[in-house]
């Protein structure tokens, strides 16, 4: 009796282990599955990113971060994930973070989840992709002694040729150094307080702002600026106040009769050519903006046809002049303020403003852009 009940309770103990054993076998098995998908989401996330633009950044520093991968369509505070592998405070483990923060720590104390992945970008500590660079990406995945590797290949989506200035105003609320998202990245200066702000935006949760006393920004001369006669300048923008004589963005030379300029007036919106302070161009239709209302805007010239847009709709019928915009030599760009910077500022927010040259992006009537420009 006693010789069959220790029989019994062997066999049970042995089912019990042998339940036991299939058991980590299968949650090591669901641990490893779990952790492939990962790296799958991981390899999915660098992929999509780098398609979506370019110049994605992958910064390689030692001790904190192992590899942060950012897109510079978000603010720099926002990592698509970041990866650790001190050995220390995650143990001998590569961590990989998704989530959005400041660093580690702030990723860490979030409910973002800790995936162990080995990521293999390049062996630079630091470098850029840009138009036309086939970015190879190879992901580790470890568990214990076993190991894959998962590879794959992104390119960036070419920049528009044609793009000469973006800005997206999108940096950290109250920043006076904007960001030329275009291929051409000109610097962007700051004056009398122009800055981004969070308050008004049309895409992006910022706007650019202009405080109608003396805040503009301006680039420097570029041969960009010179139009020819196919061409196209749009923007968004908001006026806080609605008054007479406001330059959106132009080029203007110290004496200012040398200028373009897409501008309001009285009740119309305008593109004007002054050279030696003869008006070669002037396309002006009529248009009554209100105060606190975000407006789509645009000049189109193709080959001497002129037309002006609000929020799609052609205003008036087309122009006509078959004079080219000219070049003004060692003049500025301005954005928010009139010829040299000293007048006609605008007291309001600009979204999304694009010089495209060389291209006429709309000879009809279109639907308004519903988000922001991509490069």
């Amino acid at each position: 009796m006693m010789a069959a009940i220790a029989i019994l309770a062997f066999v049970a103990l042995a089912v019990i282990m042998a339940l036991v054993s299939i058991q980590q076998a299968w949650l090591k098995q669901k641990s490893g599955i779990e952790l492939f998908n990962n790296a799958r989401w991981a390899m999915e996330s660098m992929v999509n990113e780098i398609r979506r633009g370019c110049n994605y950044t992958v910064y390689a520093t030692v001790g904190v971060d192992g590899l942060r991968f950012r897109s510079p369509l978000v603010a720099d505070t926002e990592y698509i994930f970041y990866w650790r592998g001190d050995g220390t405070t995650y143990g001998n483990n590569d961590a990989i973070f998704r989530g959005v923060g400041a660093d580690l720590s702030s990723a860490n104390s979030s409910s973002s989840r800790k995936e162990v992945v080995n990521l293999v970008a390049n062996t630079s500590s630091v470098f850029s992709v840009s138009d036309n660079n086939l970015v190879a990406i190879e992901l580790t995945v470890r568990k214990g002694s076993r190991s894959c590797v998962l590879k794959s290949k992104a390119l960036p989506r070419n920049r528009d040729p044609y793009t000469k200035l973006l800005i997206h105003a999108d940096e950290s609320n109250g920043s006076t150094s904007l960001a030329d998202s275009s291929s051409r990245n000109y610097t962007i200066t700051s004056v009398g307080g122009a800055s981004t702000t969070n308050t008004q935006n049309k895409f992006g949760g910022l706007s650019a702002a202009f405080n109608g006393s003396g805040g503009y920004l301006s680039v420097g001369d570029d041969a960009d600026w010179v139009l020819g006669d196919t061409f196209t300048v749009d923007t968004w923008v908001r006026f806080s106040s609605v008054t007479s004589n406001v330059w959106i963005v132009g080029q203007g030379g110290a004496a200012s009769t040398n200028f373009w300029a897409l501008s309001y007036s009285v009740n119309t919106l305008d593109f004007a050519v002054s050279v030696s302070n003869v008006t070669t161009i002037y396309i002006s239709r009529s248009w009554t903006p209100a105060a606190g209302t975000w407006y789509h805007v645009a000049v189109v010239d193709k080959g001497g046809t002129w037309k002006l847009f609000v929020d799609g709709t052609q205003l008036g019928v087309d122009g006509s002049d078959a004079d080219a915009v000219p070049d003004f030599s060692s003049a500025l760009l301005f954005i928010g303020a009139g010829t040299n910077g000293t007048d006609n500022y605008l007291n309001g927010h600009i979204d999304e403003l694009r010089i495209s040259k060389g291209i006429a992006r709309w000879t009809s009537n279109f639907t308004r852009p519903s988000m922001d420009y991509q490069s």
